[in-house]
This record gives C-alpha cells, structure tokens and sequence, in this order.
C-alpha cells in the first residue's frame, strides 16, 4: 500500500507571486521566511526559503509541480496502482470541497502484483 500526502492545488494558488506567505521561528533561534512565485500555465511554483540567523542568510529553493487528484490517480493508474481511499488529514476524515491537504492511499493491481 501506498500512502501519498499532498497539498490541495488551489492552496498553492492563494499565495501571491514575490510576496511572503510565512515568517516562522526556528528552534535553532533563526528565522525562515517564505516567500512563493508561481507560474500557473505551467502549473509550477518555487517557495523560496530564506533562512535568517547566525549572521548570514540561506537560500533554500523549493520547486514543484501542481497537479489535481485526476491527474495523480492517472499516474498511480500507469504505475500499476488503484485508489482504495482518499482523506483530507490522517484521522481518515471524509473530504470537503477545499482541503488544505490531501492524503491518498493506493494499492497495487492484481495485475502489478505478478
């Protein structure tokens, strides 16, 4: 079985490109902020992470893909996988209409499984 946490698309495309999302304190006393640019025909994003501390400044980049529950089904499907389940958090609870997080569990094929 197969176990696939994801974030809902639509969560990614609030955020506006070039400003920051999240200003977060770390435990090692240094600050990470965040700021998101998105290409939407593309379906991609890049969260860049500065990290403030020490000092210094990090970058850490972040690039992703968007894409929905059809498409990623559609993956699983080729990859010889089947959807048994889908939740919007770990307690198993039901989907709403717009989930923050999206939890899908696949499991292999009777054919995959040869």
């Amino acid at each position: 079985m197969l176990f696939l946490e994801t974030t809902w698309p639509g969560e990614v495309q609030k955020s506006v490109s070039g400003i920051p999302v999240g200003v977060n304190h770390r435990a090692d006393n240094s600050l990470m902020i965040t700021t998101p640019y998105h290409k939407p025909v593309s379906q991609v994003s890049l969260y860049m992470h500065s990290l403030v501390g020490d000092g210094r400044v990090r970058a850490i980049k972040e690039l992703f893909r968007s894409i929905g529950p059809s498409e990623l089904d559609l993956m699983a499907r080729l990859a010889g996988m089947t959807l048994k389940d889908r939740w919007q958090d770990w307690n198993g609870t039901a989907l709403t209409e717009s989930p923050t997080r999206i939890i899908s569990v696949y499991e292999r094929t009777e054919d995959a499984k040869r």
